[in-house]
């Protein structure tokens, strides 16, 4: 991803130190997601990165989404229908 494509940036915050941050960010209110974006090496999809997105989205009352992908592998995402 391009660090500013269309409206959306990369999370301007370093993700260790700021939980609860999302990982891409929209200037345009009217966007209803949060989402949370993984990229690994190899393994199963964890719910626990889903939860990271839940509690990115909760305070902004907006759909939580979680982007993920494994090394030669297509991109994923999860979200409550």
């Amino acid at each position: 991803m391009t660090p500013h494509l269309s409206g959306f940036t990369r999370n301007p915050y370093n993700q260790q130190r700021q939980a609860g941050q999302s990982d891409v960010v929209c200037d345009d209110i009217r966007w209803p997601f949060e989402i949370e974006v993984k990229r690994r090496k190899s393994g199963p999809f964890k719910k626990e990165w889903f939860e990271q997105a839940v509690q990115a989205a909760k305070p902004m009352g907006k759909v939580p989404v979680c982007a993920y992908r494994f090394d030669h592998k297509q991109w994923k995402a999860v979200l409550r229908l």
